[in-house]
């Protein structure tokens, strides 16, 4: 057999402060962070350390911006913090559809692209490491972002409910997604 463990919710010094875990992300330093219904987190040294200040804000989704900054994403937007002192948010974004974001990615260039609809209306907004945005990118109505991934050639590729796009993560402009897989986007099969 293997041998595993498994941590419960506790109110402890050092307990887990919810079992209903949303969100894991290995940082650079393998230190292993947590978005929780009650926040985030992170895990060393055999104890879990939460953000005092998030009781009820689950996170969503938590990303490295940088070797010292995480974000975190909830209800209120994105937050970032410094990995030393997660009591403290340095950078918040908020906009209009912004909340509870699952599919944001930092790009190589250490840019959070943080996709948003509102009204109906679907664009990424790109942000700085600071959490202040650059630009502003629409895709348009009635679709969804399911997914983002970058390619070390400085290609962003975005997943919708209408098809695969492509973006340069270095000029933020539309690439025309490769004639190989431009037959399976409309068939639906990317």
């Amino acid at each position: 057999g293997t041998n595993f463990t498994v941590f419960y919710a506790g109110n402890g010094e050092g307990d887990i402060k919810s079992n209903n875990i949303l969100s894991l992300c290995l940082d650079s330093s393998v230190r292993l962070w947590t978005g929780t219904e009650c926040g985030l987190g992170y895990y060393e040294n055999g104890r879990f350390h939460q953000y005092s200040n998030t009781v009820y804000n689950p996170s969503t989704q938590i990303l490295e911006l940088s070797e010292d900054l995480v974000v975190g994403m909830g209800k209120d937007g994105p937050i970032s913090f410094r990995k030393d002192d997660i009591n403290n948010a340095v950078g918040r974004y908020y906009a209009t559809g912004a909340s509870w974001i699952t599919n944001a990615l930092v790009s190589r260039e250490g840019e959070l692209w943080l996709p948003r609809a509102a009204d109906d209306d679907c664009s990424i907004d790109i942000l700085d490491s600071s959490l202040q945005r650059l630009e502003e990118v629409r895709l348009g109505r009635d679709l969804s972002i399911n997914a983002m991934a970058e390619q070390p050639s400085n290609t962003i590729w975005v997943a919708t409910s209408r098809g695969l796009r492509c973006f340069s993560s270095l000029s933020h402009t539309p690439l025309p997604v490769p004639e190989v897989l431009g037959g399976l986007t409309g068939r639906r099969r990317i």
